[in-house]
């Protein structure tokens, strides 16, 4: 008799157990869930804002350059040959003892680059355009870095995260092909929109970064 009432006891106690049990992990999945959806919404809320603004001061220092670049001068040539110095590679460099990644912008130019009065009016120029600019924006991390690049493999860089970035780039560096170059191409751009790089990996910099393209 007392083993009928055990079984009889187990029939029904195991059944609403693993109810119990499922209805349980069921309500704290969930719970998980949502927890981890919220904080996903945030994040991405957080993010877009960041964004937002950063699309804004792309806006704003492509607005500055084409402004700023109209009235070249001696000035400039002085600013680029007292700042820059040809490495032992031969690229073109900022002068390491004068240099201050914190405040200044590093420019690399290759061996082979075709260096005249105008393109060193025109470096001279960008120099103080991206080092007045690059103090004033977002200080989030993730955006502590400015990139111009030209088709003569050239590299105008203000970066907090990597200050030392043009010391570290090899002569024959070439950006030529890549997304950050072609996406913003009038032949894939003729609307001359902001773009989204695929995600890619920058040598010393983290994996997974996107680049923003301006033309």
């Amino acid at each position: 008799m007392s083993w009928i009432v055990i079984l009889s006891s187990l029939a029904v106690l195991i059944p609403a157990l693993l109810a119990f049990y499922f209805v349980a992990k069921t309500k704290l999945l969930e719970k998980e869930l949502t927890q981890h959806r919220d904080y996903i919404q945030v994040v991405a809320d957080d993010f877009a804002s960041d964004l937002d603004i950063f699309t804004t001061n792309l806006q704003k220092l492509d607005l500055l350059i084409n402004r700023q670049m109209t009235d070249l001068n001696q000035e400039d040539i002085a600013r680029f040959d007292q700042r820059m110095e040809v490495s032992t590679d031969g690229a073109w460099r900022n002068k390491r003892e004068s240099y201050d990644g914190s405040v200044d912008a590093g420019l690399f130019l290759p061996p082979d680059y075709k260096l005249t009065e105008n393109t060193k009016r025109f470096y001279g120029r960008m120099l103080h355009i991206f080092e007045s600019f690059g103090v004033a924006k977002s200080s989030k991390q993730a955006f502590d870095n400015l990139w111009f690049l030209d088709h003569q493999r050239s590299e105008l860089i203000y970066d907090l995260l990597y200050p030392d970035f043009v010391y570290r780039m090899k002569p024959d560096t070439d950006y030529t092909n890549t997304d950050w170059m072609t996406l913003a191409s009038p032949e894939l751009n003729p609307q001359r929109e902001t773009k989204w790089t695929p995600p890619c990996l920058i040598p010393f910099l983290e994996p997974g970064l996107s680049a923003r393209c301006i033309r």
